[in-house]
């Protein structure tokens, strides 16, 4: 998995990273991991966590944990074992194509690159854009079905990352908040946007933004 270094302020103090991944996804590591302890919430899901070296925390269940009623819509908890989670973690529901809705409550800031790469029957995210700082580098690339989706407002929200939407092709438009300065290589390639109006605190444009937007008709620029 990637981790791009940023240069935006991160929150300091306990993180708790969320993740679903497939069996046939890659072993779950970390560096100065120890044991491994579990916690069930009440939807009957085991979260695996680990508290590092560090001071963080990151967890994991693996798909087959999860009940087969509660396959379609999946709540990330805010909070395990006195542990606030603040983030999802890269590739966390990569490829998970049983993801249909995903509720993220209001503690997490930070939604990492690839979380939700290739799920292609999700629907629905449901977060609050307030609180939202950062959604990294393709978190929603590949998510054919979702159909809308409210860029965040918060001020540290300033990157729209490569390939964050990237073939979304039922998103058929975005508005760019104002605070936003960086749109990257990609970010919104083959999806269904029909047009974009870029904000003048944009200064910095990456390559091929709408390589391969079919509908795409107009473009406003500052």
């Amino acid at each position: 998995m990637r981790i791009m270094k940023s240069k935006l302020n991160m929150k300091r103090g306990l993180k708790i990273w969320a993740s679903v991944l497939f069996m046939s996804a890659a072993v779950f590591m970390m560096k100065d991991e120890v044991q491994a302890e579990e916690y069930t919430d009440a939807n009957g899901i085991t979260w695996e966590y680990n508290i590092l070296d560090s001071g963080d925390v990151e967890v994991a269940v693996t798909e087959n944990t999860l009940p087969d009623v509660l396959r379609g819509v999946v709540n990330v908890p805010a909070s395990i074992d006195d542990y606030v989670v603040t983030q999802i973690a890269n590739s966390a529901f990569w490829y998970n194509e049983s993801l249909v809705e995903v509720i993220i409550p209001d503690t997490v800031t930070v939604i990492g690159s690839d979380a939700f790469h290739g799920c292609s029957s999700l629907k629905t995210v449901t977060y609050n854009p307030a609180t939202m700082e950062q959604i990294k580098e393709g978190a929603f690339s590949g998510c054919v079905k979702l159909e809308n989706f409210t860029l965040p407002t918060n001020s540290n929200y300033v990157v729209i990352y490569e390939n964050t939407f990237y073939d979304c092709e039922k998103i058929s438009s975005f508005i760019i908040p104002e605070q936003v300065y960086k749109i990257e290589r990609a970010a919104f390639a083959d999806s269904g946007v029909q047009q974009m109006t870029i904000p003048n605190t944009v200064t910095w444009l990456g390559e091929e933004i709408f390589s391969g937007c079919a509908k795409l008709t107009s473009v406003t620029l500052p």
